[in-house]
């Protein structure tokens, strides 16, 4: 079953607290937004958009154009959000198709948890085959969701109906019992690497290969999947929906 055709990579942000560029952050032997590309990649995802902003053009001549990165640029970081950027990066994308969607500055995931997290969206869609399928399948770290996550054709639709500066989270008030929440082992899904030392603590060595295979993966009773039947989870923060834990700052304001 093909469930993702798409993923969008949030970028815009200007990093004031990083003090650089978070997508040409030092990732082993790749910048952070090139690793974002593979750990897409390897989930078999061939359409990805990295929205970015007023430092687009310097992000643009640092990657690769082998890696067929599709770019949209958010004429105003500094006054728009996360929506209004995912926006953007849906606009380069199939219509009617499920998307992957993370900001850059979470930490790569393991890969494992892109994979239980479509296992776990099929299940619940092949439970009831006759609803409308998942909201939004979402990473989770001792109850606190995460990035990436796997939006469904309902929320992007949500998305376009609403209005400047509306927050993501917003979109799932209305449909708490539509979310699959996916409990992993990764605390990657809820960091968010505002300043250097947040960064510091994620980063793999750099100018070291990432060995993407050896990995260790989350272990297997971990489970797979829950469906959301409360309410909204109210770690959700102005990211979009990543948690923040008590070692790291919630995310800035794209």
């Amino acid at each position: 079953m093909n469930i993702s055709s798409g993923a969008v990579i949030l970028a815009a942000g200007r990093g004031e607290r990083m003090g650089c560029s978070k997508a040409l952050l030092p990732w082993g032997d790749r910048t952070l937004l090139e690793a974002w590309v593979a750990r897409f990649r390897e989930a078999g995802v061939e359409r990805i958009v990295a929205v970015v902003g007023n430092d687009g053009d310097a992000i643009e001549a640092a990657v690769s154009d082998d890696l067929g990165i599709l770019w949209a640029r958010n004429p105003e970081p500094d006054t728009t959000g996360p929506r209004e950027s995912l926006l953007l990066g849906l606009d380069l994308l199939p219509a009617d198709t499920r998307v992957w969607f993370t900001p850059v500055d979470t930490p790569v995931v393991n890969g494992a948890v892109l994979r239980r997290m479509r296992r776990a969206w099929v299940r619940a869609a092949d439970a009831d085959p006759e609803g409308p399928g998942p909201l939004v399948a979402m990473p989770s770290y001792r109850r606190q969701s995460g990035h990436p996550a796997l939006a469904g054709t309902s929320f992007i639709a949500h998305l376009y109906e609403g209005e400047r500066g509306d927050r993501i989270d917003a979109v799932l008030s209305w449909a708490t019992r539509r979310q699959v929440i996916v409990e992993v082992d990764d605390v990657r899904v809820v960091g968010n690497m505002n300043r250097p030392r947040d960064y510091e603590a994620f980063a793999p060595p750099p100018g070291e290969a990432w060995d993407w295979a050896e990995e260790a993966a989350p272990p297997a009773d971990a489970g797979d999947a829950t469906l959301d039947l409360g309410t909204t989870n109210p770690a959700i923060n102005a990211a979009g929906i990543a948690g923040a834990t008590d070692e790291f700052d919630a995310p800035e304001p794209e």
